[in-house]
């Protein structure tokens, strides 16, 4: 009779524990990964961000301390606060003067960064032609110079302005035209908007021009003619 007793006070108890959530212990478990590193190669004093995805798969809110570890040593803290089965990327910024490889350690996610000795700078800009007829393409270079000591990628962008007046609920579609010789992927920027460009090597097609436009050549074939009749006709004079 007394362990019949006990098993239904303990049944009992079990029972309002299981029906009460509010008296079970609930935890906020985090979770981090998908540690990425972009550009995982830099020059001298450009900065690399580095992110992970930290996701709490625990059963309440709660906060969790992010540190970002470079060759061993904290160098960052991000506090991140998130509800039950949400998550969310951290990211952190980090820029190196000294060129070497840096270890980068994020929770039990680990990656490298290169840092290379690679300086650059533009100089010699060149438009031409200027100015310009409507439809004429015109071509920009500049001169890139890297005086480190070491082989480096470095981004260039061109960036046009035009300025344009519209009036209340007006649109006007704005084009421009360029012309890109070398083969590859390219990038480009209007505004808030990203988009790029694909150059595939070979041969561009060729476009008709204007007669006019060969004046020369064929103001030098027509010479040439008058010339060749000229000699023949004197040639024969003479035979007279």
């Amino acid at each position: 009779m007394r362990k019949l007793f006990w098993l239904i006070s303990i049944a009992a108890i079990l029972a309002t524990v299981l029906a009460s959530p509010s008296l079970i212990h609930a935890d906020a478990v985090f979770e981090v990964t998908d540690l990425v590193i972009s550009p995982d190669q830099v020059n001298k004093g450009e900065p690399a961000n580095i992110s992970v995805t930290v996701k709490n798969t625990g059963d309440a809110p709660g906060s969790h301390s992010v540190e970002l570890k470079i060759n061993d040593t904290v160098e960052a803290t991000e506090e991140v606060e998130l509800d039950a089965g949400t998550s969310e990327t951290v990211e952190f910024s980090v820029t190196k003067d000294k060129a070497g490889e840096y270890s980068i350690e994020i929770a039990n996610l680990k990656a490298s960064l290169k840092v290379i000795d690679a300086s650059f700078y533009v100089t010699d800009l060149v438009i031409s032609p200027k100015p310009a007829s409507q439809g004429e393409p015109i071509t920009i270079t500049a001169d890139v110079i890297n005086v480190g000591t070491e082989d480096g990628n470095y981004t260039l962008w061109l960036k046009l302005k035009r300025e344009i007046t519209l009036g209340a609920k007006a649109s006007q579609t704005v084009s421009f035209t360029i012309i890109e010789d070398t083969p590859g992927k390219h990038q480009l920027e209007i505004a808030d908007l990203d988009g790029e460009f694909n150059v595939v090597k070979g041969a561009p097609a060729e476009s008709a021009e204007p007669w006019w436009r060969n004046w020369w050549i064929i103001g030098g074939v027509i010479g040439g003619v008058v010339i060749i009749l000229l000699i023949i006709i004197i040639a024969r004079l003479r035979q007279y």
